[in-house]
């Protein structure tokens, strides 16, 4: 079917109508505000440096590990997949192109080593790149972890969260191996 742009113009206006009727926007039927708002107008201080991590770094996700490792003022500064190969060809990419080495989860083949990443903070955004099946999950846990530090900042003035992979995770450092460190 061929369409002009007078006829995609106008099925995109009807697909728009279609979207906010069905519910598309927040509840107080503005843009920007209530529970399911997009994200246009979405702002966060500034940062020097973005950390990356990443979940699932098959072909897409050793794609995106390229792509975000290039970019100014972003560093991958995590890895989580239960293929070690996969681990082992990221690492070695990003070592020959001059980046630093980031932390990993998911070697030793546990399907849930990428909650690790999560709950770590060694990165501030996690980049999905796993099947399908995976991305509800993955972004269902990552989500009740913001809620639950961001209750905790609106309700204490004085908190310091621990994050406790940190305190005994089994990869990268942790309190632990940290603490033994410093006291020898």
């Amino acid at each position: 079917m061929e369409q002009n742009r007078r006829e995609f113009l106008k099925s995109t206006a009807w697909m728009g109508a279609a979207a906010m009727a069905a519910g598309c926007v927040a509840k107080a039927n503005t843009l920007g505000s209530g529970i399911g708002a997009p994200m246009h107008g979405f702002k966060v201080a500034p940062m020097k440096t973005v950390r990356v991590g990443f979940i699932g770094i098959g072909s897409r996700g050793t794609a995106a590990v390229h792509r975000v490792a290039q970019i100014p003022g972003c560093v991958v500064t995590g890895l989580a997949d239960i293929n070690p190969k996969m681990l082992d060809a990221n690492k070695a990419w990003l070592k020959e192109h001059g980046y630093p080495e980031p932390k990993e989860w998911g070697r030793n083949g546990d399907e849930d080593a990428w909650k690790g990443l999560c709950d770590s903070d060694c990165c501030d955004v996690i980049y999905s790149a796993t099947p399908r099946p995976l991305h509800n999950p993955i972004n269902v846990y990552g989500m009740s972890k913001y809620e639950g530090e961001k209750k905790v900042k609106d309700r204490v003035l004085k908190y310091y969260i621990v994050r406790i992979s940190w305190v005994f995770g089994l990869n990268g450092s942790n309190f632990v191996k940290t603490m033994l460190k410093h006291g020898r």
